[in-house]
C-alpha cells in the first residue's frame, strides 16, 4: 500500500519554508513494472493553504494531521524538485481549462464546419481573457486612494 511506504520515508529533502520532498518505488498490484513516486508533505501551520491530502489510517496519526501530501508518478529523469515545479504549474493551467469548460461554456459548442468552431472557441477564450482582466482590475485595492478616501469622512 503506497500510504505504507510514504510512512516510511525517513529521508525528506527540505524545498522551501514548511515543504519537504522524497522519492520512494512502487508498484501497485495492477501495474506491470515499478514506478518512480515522487512525495510532497507541506507542514499545514506553515503553509495554511497548502493543498494536498491529508493521509489517514496510521497509528501515529496526530503526526500525519499536520501535513499535507501530493503523490506523482513519474518516468522522467529529473530531479523530483523540478519534477513538483513542472507538475504545480501544470495542475493550475488544468484549473483555468475546467474554468473555461464549466464557466464558459467552451464543452459542446463543435459545428458542422472547422472554422466555425475554431471562432467559436476563440471568441469564448477572448470572453475568458477579459473576465479574468476585468476580475484581476476590479478586486485590486489602491490603499493610497483607500486612505484619502476614508481621512475626508
Amino acid at each position: 500500500m503506497i500510504k505504507q511506504k510514504i510512512k516510511d520515508i525517513k529521508n525528506w529533502i527540505s524545498i522551501g519554508e514548511g515543504v519537504w520532498i522524497a522519492e520512494i518505488e512502487y508498484k501497485a498490484w495492477q501495474w506491470n513494472n515499478i514506478r518512480r513516486v515522487g512525495v510532497t508533505k507541506q507542514d499545514i501551520q506553515m503553509r495554511p493553504k497548502a493543498t494536498g491530502k491529508k493521509l489517514k489510517l496510521f497509528d501515529d496519526d496526530i503526526y500525519y494531521q499536520n501535513h499535507r501530501y501530493h503523490c506523482f508518478i513519474t518516468n522522467q529523469i529529473l530531479p523530483a524538485k523540478q519534477i513538483w515545479y513542472q507538475y504545480k504549474e501544470r495542475a493550475d493551467a488544468e484549473n483555468r481549462i475546467q474554468e473555461i469548460k464549466y464557466d464558459f461554456g467552451l464543452e459542446g459548442f463543435a459545428m458542422k464546419e472547422f472554422y466555425a468552431t475554431e471562432a467559436a472557441m476563440r471568441f469564448i477564450t477572448m470572453a475568458y481573457n477579459l473576465m479574468s482582466l476585468y476580475k484581476h482590475v476590479t478586486t485590486q485595492t489602491n490603499h493610497a486612494n483607500c486612505s484619502a478616501m476614508t481621512s475626508h469622512h
